[in-house]
């Protein structure tokens, strides 16, 4: 059985080795953490750009109602002439 030298330096290398473990780590974290900001700010543009598109679809819904009670209104004034 072979027994391992001990080294004065073996403590500062684990300390080491867990150092860059913890540097990459944290390194990962903050890739993920701007990946999730950047998704964050994706979904605030996406309900901005919802609740446009809602805008504009109450506004033609206006629209269209006015228009069907134009057509009914020019519909009953032509019936009368008859």
């Amino acid at each position: 059985m072979k027994r391992e030298r001990y080294s004065p330096l073996q403590p500062l290398n684990m300390n080491n080795q867990l150092l860059k473990n913890v540097k990459a780590e944290i390194k990962e974290k903050i890739k993920l953490s701007k990946s999730v900001s950047d998704l964050e700010l994706e979904i605030l543009y996406l309900i901005e750009e919802c609740e446009r598109l809602n805008n504009a679809l109450s506004e033609i819904s206006k629209i269209l109602k006015t228009v069907n009670q134009a057509r009914r209104l020019w519909k009953e004034h032509i019936g009368e002439k008859e």
